[in-house]
């Protein structure tokens, strides 16, 4: 009994002193103990930049120099003030009022505000055409029952059996049969351009020269009348219509037959915003700690000031290797968007694909320049954001982790137009300082698009 008794008490200390294997659990199915509390996970993150807008700004004219509101008669002009940058273009809409369905635009790409990094001024008629909308069938401008200023509804005119939005030529067959010759565009408007002193302005003028011979028709001779005006700054083209293709159904149908350009400015307010480029970037693995800034202190002065207002992660990294930022257990950098040669920032429609590996308990900072500021970027909070729900790592959709912050070292401009902003500025670190030197969260009361418009960042496990 002794013996039996003796055997039993080895066995037990023996069981005492190994050390048991947690049970393998795996919940997401890749293939690592759940149970593990020190398992390295490898995670796939994705940074889209998913900005949907196409237009930096637009509205529509219709009061003249004196205040008062209408379209343009003979010898009146319009003056339209804006700010644009390298890189945007204009565009504009206005109905020829005696037309069926004709109005005066740019081409489709718009008209380059800068060359050779100089702005545009002068006379710049010349890029100014007369368009057939291809919505109703022309009649003799000036004189058909169904003509803008004639017609008894909006859209009383036949339907166009050329259903493209295309140039005007010299000479138009009417729906009667008849011809007509068209003046000269030069002979009916007159657009100048003008730099002014400061911020980037422009003054544009638009002017109705036409005369009473202007329009020869069947009931005589008579002057034009312009619409009112919808303008728009753009750096995508095409924002408004394509020549030899249908018309849209933005609102260009009403511009050009009533003169109606509210339609499409209400649509082009649904495209408008800043499509900002989001710069290459740096990523930190770390259990604790602050690793690249503290919310409303001053910028460490590790390199964020560089990536921030450059869009260059080269000194964060160096600094990285170095060992001279600390907490960092691991950390990478992510350079080329998917689907590109080359280094560089990530536009609209593209991303940025980076991988890392991480232990429960440990967090993931990332920075990336918001390059239409002065010194923005987009990160998650200074601490980092989680990336295990206990010993499961997380999955998903995880954008409202990341906030838009101001790191306080330049003084802001006009998103994307101001001349020292990191996607117009012409050399590094020229912006004036800013009044405010901590590192703080941009308010809704300073840029009121939500993140959510402008990134879309998911987490994932790696194909296997």
């Amino acid at each position: 009994m002794k013996l039996a008794s003796c055997a039993c008490a080895l066995a037990l200390a023996a069981c005492a002193t190994d050390k048991a294997e947690p049970p393998f659990v795996d919940v997401d199915g890749d293939g690592v103990n759940d149970n593990d509390p020190t398992a390295l996970r490898t995670f796939a993150l994705r940074f889209e930049n998913v900005a949907p807008f196409t237009v930096l700004k637009a509205s529509v004219q219709t009061a003249h120099p004196d205040t008062t509101q209408g379209t343009l008669a003979p010898g009146e002009v319009y003056e339209i003030r804006f700010s644009a940058g390298l890189g945007h273009n204009l565009s504009l809409a206005a109905s020829l009022r005696e037309s069926n369905d004709w109005f005066f635009g740019t081409d489709p790409a718009g008209i380059p505000l800068y060359v050779n990094g100089q702005p545009i001024s002068g006379d710049i008629t010349s890029s100014i055409r007369l368009y057939d909308a291809g919505t109703e069938y022309d009649e003799e401008p000036g004189v058909g029952s169904n003509t803008g200023l004639a017609q008894a509804a909006a859209t009383s005119g036949a339907a166009d059996p050329d259903r493209r939005v295309r140039l005007v030529p010299d000479y138009v067959a009417l729906s009667n049969g008849a011809g007509f010759a068209r003046p000269a565009t030069s002979s009916m408007i007159r657009v100048t351009i003008t730099p002014q002193a400061s911020d980037r302005m422009f003054l544009l003028r638009i002017e109705n020269v036409s005369t009473t011979d202007t329009l020869v028709t069947s009931a005589g001779n008579r002057a034009i009348t312009i619409g009112n005006t919808l303008w728009a700054i753009h750096c995508t083209p095409a924002v408004l219509f394509d020549v030899d293709q249908a018309p849209r159904d933005n609102g260009l149908e009403a511009l050009a037959e009533s003169g109606n350009a509210w339609t499409l400015n209400n649509t082009l307010r649904l495209q408008r915003g800043i499509a900002s480029p989001l710069s290459r970037g740096v990523f930190v693995i770390h259990a604790k700690g602050e690793p690249l800034f503290l919310a409303n202190q001053p910028d460490y002065r590790v390199g964020l000031e560089r990536l921030a207002e450059d869009g260059d992660p080269a000194p964060i990294a160096a600094l990285l290797k170095s060992g001279a930022i600390g907490d960092a257990e691991s950390y990478g950098t992510f350079d080329i968007p998917v689907d590109a040669a080359n280094e560089g920032p990530c536009h609209s429609g593209q991303s940025f694909d980076l991988t890392f590996q991480a232990r429960p308990g440990e967090r993931l900072s990332l920075v990336t320049g918001f390059m239409a500021a002065n010194d923005w970027f987009i990160a998650p909070a200074s601490e980092g954001m989680e990336l295990f729900n206990g010993n499961l790592p997380r999955w998903g959709e995880i954008t409202t982790e990341f906030k838009l912050y101001d790191l306080g070292t330049e003084s802001d401009q006009e998103l994307d137009v101001g001349t020292n902003v990191g996607t117009q500025q012409q050399a590094t670190n020229l912006g004036n300082a800013d009044g405010n030197k901590n590192v703080r969260e941009v308010g809704r009361d300073r840029y009121d698009v939500p993140l959510t418009h402008h990134i879309r960042v998911t987490l994932t496990p790696p194909q296997r």
